[in-house]
């Protein structure tokens, strides 16, 4: 993602990649109404340098690499997904805070599954 500039300052470039490596227990795949599935989850990201006044900010560039567990639950139309992530990898400039872990939890509901 790339940001405007304002001014002579802008927000750093920042780009994301991640995979995803799912699984269903044999138990799991049987006619259950949840269909629940694991996951193991890796997301990395590089932000590039800031631009303060024109001049690029030196030690404000950062990579980071996180992994975690996280799980999926799908019924009928909805469906609940949740997890953590733990970092990995950490190369940081000063300018940011260490995280120690990221949670996230997702509830989705399919709209346009219903004619299929």
């Amino acid at each position: 993602m790339r940001f405007a500039e304002s001014q002579g300052d802008r927000r750093p470039n920042v780009y994301s990649t991640s995979f995803v490596y799912g699984y269903r227990p044999h138990a799991w795949r049987n006619d259950r109404p949840w269909d629940w599935r694991l996951f193991a989850e890796f997301s990395g990201e590089y932000v590039g340098l800031m631009e303060r006044a024109g001049a690029l900010m030196p030690g404000s560039d950062a990579s980071q690499i996180f992994g975690g567990p996280t799980v999926l639950g799908i019924y009928k139309y909805f469906a609940i997904s949740g997890g953590a992530q733990f970092p990995i990898y950490r190369d940081m400039g000063r300018l940011y805070p260490r995280e120690r872990v990221r949670f996230a939890i997702n509830v989705s509901y399919f709209l346009f599954s219903h004619s299929h």
